[in-house]
This record gives structure tokens, sequence and C-alpha cells, in this order.
């Protein structure tokens, strides 16, 4: 019999094995679900950037000429393009109206037969010929408006010069918050899909300890818990990459940078979709294969539950090697700009609660049971010495949920700044992380210094 039918038959026959493989399932189905969709955001922000990417002043080498504004009306930001000669639509840009013809967004349209044209309307010399599509627009809710001139009308030189007023930038934050929320979904996800199949970790010990004693080999314990977990693990990713597709229309509904997203935009690429599904589950049976060492190193030992070795000290050497790679994540990130280093510092620093957990866990059982005064706080140090890890384990779900919550509420004042209006200039590496080390200032909007003014006029007339 192969691992994979003795998996299937202890499925079949173990409730608790089904339990828990349901619920490993279940956990990777949401993570598989959620990463995925968090995966997607750069290529959204990406897919908005590229829609936006004609609505910048320029000179077209067939003789067209754009000129680009920008105005308010009740606090949102109309972004005007004088154009004039005729320009053949490209991707997503529309056609050039004509003389005396303008077109509008469908936001900005409801907006000129809503108020009086003194108030909004008459901004826009010319006939209303139609509407722009929304896969012309940075999001569905944009104000936008070509307005049609006569050639020789329209300065090609301030056209040059108004390039990068209404060109949006990228959107370094939502992809900053976008690595943060991987790692934060992540780690724990995998905490708690470990802490789900600890629920028959007793009972399943003793099956392969007695498969050890009756002969099977290392590699044939390895084989049948990795069948048990894949089958969980491939079915519970399956039922996340159906969940994501709907997941893209309630996320497209979620306002950022001034307006909602189409849902097209989280669509994710073949690499990222093949990435996911792979990663994901290798992990989870990873994580299960780890926890069989001691089954397959003292095979008597487990069937017998003797209990485990306490944890050592050196587990705390964790907390100092977490924070100094936290620094260098920092330091290199604004030396360099790039996420990698400090995603992965924050990784480690989820990583470290779970490496220094079951020695502080071991310690406070030892405080209980020196310094007991009642027979019910003996017992609890006792039971907390016997098996240090195991009883952290049942508190793992709350020591990650009290970190993400701090995460969160640490990068909460970001969402209300961005989520009415984006940056209106790309911060250099130094100002992006000033709002690790100080977090009031995400508050804060990154405003263009004068420099880069000058250098975005450079760059546009180059």
């Amino acid at each position: 019999m192969n691992p994979v039918q003795l998996a299937l038959r202890v499925l079949r026959v173990d409730s608790r094995s089904r339990l828990s493989a349901v619920l490993t399932a279940a956990g990777v189905a949401v993570a598989t679900a959620l990463i995925l969709f968090l995966a997607t955001l750069p290529d959204a922000t990406d897919a908005r950037m590229e829609r936006a990417s004609w609505q910048r002043g320029a000179v077209d080498p067939s003789g067209a000429i754009a000129v680009a504004s920008q105005d308010f009306f009740q606090n949102e930001r109309i972004i005007r393009l004088d154009v004039s000669g005729d320009r053949a639509p490209a991707s997503s840009a529309p056609r050039f109206p004509r003389p005396g013809e303008v077109l509008l967004s469908p936001r900005l349209a409801e907006l000129t037969e809503k108020y009086p044209r003194e108030e909004l309307a008459n901004r826009f010399s010319g006939q209303v010929v139609g509407v722009l599509d929304e896969t012309s627009l940075k999001f569905p809710e944009q104000l936008v408006a070509l307005v049609g001139n006569l050639p020789g009308t329209v300065d090609a030189a301030v056209a040059e010069d108004s390039g990068w007023v209404a060109a949006g930038t990228d959107d370094f934050l939502l992809k900053f918050l976008a690595g943060v929320g991987i790692v934060l979904l992540a780690i724990p996800s995998l905490v708690l899909v470990a802490s789900a199949a600890r629920l028959t970790a007793a009972r399943r010990e003793r099956r392969l300890a007695a498969l050890r004693l009756a002969g099977a080999t290392p590699g044939q314990v390895v084989g049948t818990v990795t069948a048990e977990t894949t089958i969980a693990a491939v079915a519970g990713t399956v039922v996340g990459l159906v969940l994501s597709w709907p997941l893209r229309y309630l996320g497209a509904q979620i306002p950022w940078g001034g307006g909602t997203w189409l849902p097209s935009d989280f669509t994710p690429s073949l690499p990222t979709l093949v990435a996911v599904a792979v990663v994901i589950p290798l992990l989870v049976v990873l994580a299960a294969v780890l926890s069989l060492r001691r089954v397959v190193q003292a095979p008597v030992g487990a069937a017998m539950s003797q209990s485990r070795k306490a944890p050592k000290a050196w587990r705390l050497l964790a907390l100092p090697a977490a924070a100094g790679f936290f620094a260098f994540g920092l330091y290199a990130a604004d030396e360099t700009g790039g996420l990698t280093f400090l995603l992965a510092a924050l990784a480690a620093g989820l990583l470290s609660a779970s490496v220094v957990g079951p020695w502080l866990t071991g310690a406070l059982g030892k405080l209980f049971a020196t310094g007991w005064r009642r027979p019910a706080t003996l017992l609890a140090g006792r039971r907390l010495c016997s098996d240090p890890k195991a009883a952290y384990r049942s508190v793992s779900g709350i020591v990650l949920a009290v970190f993400v919550g701090s995460m969160a509420l640490t990068l909460l004042p970001s969402f209300e700044t961005f989520a009415g209006g984006g940056a209106r200039c790309r911060p250099n590496a130094r100002e992006r992380f000033s709002v690790l080390w100080h977090p009031k200032s995400l508050t804060a909007r990154w405003r263009p210094s004068r420099r880069q003014l000058t250098s975005r006029s450079a760059s546009s007339t180059s």
C-alpha cells in the first residue's frame, strides 16, 4: 500500500483525522484567497497607471497636441486636456475630439447635469458629444475632460511643460502595504494551520510510531504524513483559488487613491497564480514534515507519550537577532528603496515569537510550580512545564493576533489619508521609510519639492 492509499484510508476511518484535514483545508483556502488578492495589488496599481498614462501634456508625432491642466470642483480634482489635431486611439487612449467638441468622463458628465451650468459645465466650452470609457480612466469615478480646440490655438511648448501636471505616480504605499499584508497573513496562517494539525498530533504520533516500530523506514513515515497533508493542502488551495475570483469584485469596491477599482485590475498574472498555488501547499507540507522529528528519531518515546525536553534558553537569542535583522532591513530599504530585506525581517519578527514563546511558557510554568499556594496553581505549572510547546500552541493564535493588530493600528492612519486621494508626488527612499520610524508621518501627504518639480519639467521637455 503506497502512502497516498494509506492516507486516504486513515481519513476515511478516523473522524478526528478528517476534522483536522477539513480545518487545515479551510485555513489554506482562506490564506490562499487573501494572499492571492494581496499579491495582485502591485499589478492593480500598475494597471491603473497604464490606463491613465495618456492623461498628460504631450506633442504627438502626428501633430496632435494636448495641454494638461487640473481644476477642482467640491474638493475633487478634474483632469482637463485641451487638445488639437487628430490622434488615432491607442491602447487606453481615446480619439481626440474635434474642435468645439467635448468628451467627459461618466462621473463628470453626471455632475454637469446635476449642477447649474455656471458652476461646472461652462468651464468646458463646446458640445458634449460623448463620454469616456472606464478603461480610459484611472478609476471609474475619475473626473476627466477632453476639450477640442482649433489647430494652432494650443501651444506645443506649454504642452511639453504640462506633461507632469496630470500624470499620476506609482503608488508606493499601497505596494508596501500589500507586501506587509502578505507577510502578516502567510506566517500566522501557517502557524494556525499547524495548530489545527496538532488536534490529532498525539494519535498520529502513536500511529506513526507504531509503523516505525513495525519496521517502516523514516522515509515511509514521512511519505505517509506528506500524502495526508498534501491532500488537505491541495484541496484547500483549489478552493482558495476559486474563492479569489468573487473576491476581486469585493476588492474593486474598496476606495483608494481617489476612487474604486475595476475588477479586471485584480486579475493575477500567470506567474503569480502559479507561485501562490505551489508555494502555499509546499509550506504547509513542510510544516507538517518538520513536526515528525520526534517520531522519526525516537519512536518508542513517542509511542509511550514520554515528556519532551524543556526548551533551551538559547531561544531568547531570536529576539535580538530579529531586531538586528529588522534594523538592517530598514537600512537597506532606506539606501536602496527595495522591500525584500524589510519584508523578510518582518517575517523573521513573526517567527521569533514562535521560537521564544515555548521557552517563556516553560519559565512561567516553573514560576507557578515553585511559588504555588493553591493546588490549582501547582497543577497548572506542572502542565506548562511538561510540554511548553503544546501549551504555547494553544495561545499562539492570540499572540499573532495581537502582533498583527498592533501593526494594523500603526498603519491605520495611512488608510485614512490615502483612501480619498493618492500621494501627489513620488517620495524618495528616505521619505518613504520615515513612516516606519515615525508612524504619525503616514498622515502627511508627500508633496513635491522645488528640485523634484524642476527635474520633472526637465524630463518632460527632453
